[in-house]
C-alpha cells in the first residue's frame, strides 16, 4: 500500500471514530526496526536489541519510514522523540531492552492498546514477516 492510499485511509478511520485491530507492518532502511501501521496512529517496533546503535543512525531509520507515511518522526540525543515537532517523552513499552513508541489517538481503548503490543511482540519473536 502506497503512502498517500494509507494516509486516506487513516483519515477514513479517523473521521468514523472506529478503531479497528487492523495492524499494517512496513520494512525499513533499518533491518533492526519495523514500523506497525494501526488504523490512523503508528507504532515503531524495534525488531533487536538497539544497544550499539547511534542516535543518528535510529533517528534516519525512524525518519526516513515515518516521513513516507505523512509523520516527522525523530529520536534526540537525549532519548526523547519528536513527533511533527512536538516533544514526545513516552515510550510506550519497553521489551526485551527494545524500546516501543506508540503515536495512537488518546481515545484508543486499552484493551486496543494491549492487543497491539501483544501483536508486535509476537511479531518480534517469530521472525521475519511473510510480507517482506
Amino acid at each position: 500500500m502506497n503512502a498517500d492510499k494509507l494516509k486516506r485511509v487513516k483519515k477514513k478511520y479517523k473521521q468514523s471514530g472506529h478503531h479497528k485491530l487492523q495492524t499494517r507492518i512496513f520494512k525499513t532502511n533499518d533491518p533492526r526496526l519495523r514500523l506497525f501501521d494501526f488504523d490512523y496512529g503508528v507504532v515503531m517496533g524495534l525488531t533487536s536489541n538497539t544497544e550499539g546503535l547511534s542516535n543518528v543512525e535510529m533517528s534516519d531509520a525512524i525518519g526516513y519510514n515515518s516521513s513516507q507515511l505523512g509523520y516527522d518522526v525523530y529520536r534526540m540525543p537525549d532519548g526523547q522523540f519528536l513527533i511533527d515537532g512536538v516533544e514526545k517523552d513516552q515510550v510506550f513499552s519497553q521489551h526485551d531492552g527494545c524500546p516501543v513508541l506508540l503515536l495512537a489517538p488518546p481515545t484508543l481503548p486499552e484493551k486496543s492498546r494491549i492487543a497491539l503490543a501483544n501483536k508486535i511482540f509476537e511479531h518480534r519473536n517469530e521472525g521475519p514477516h511473510p510480507f517482506y
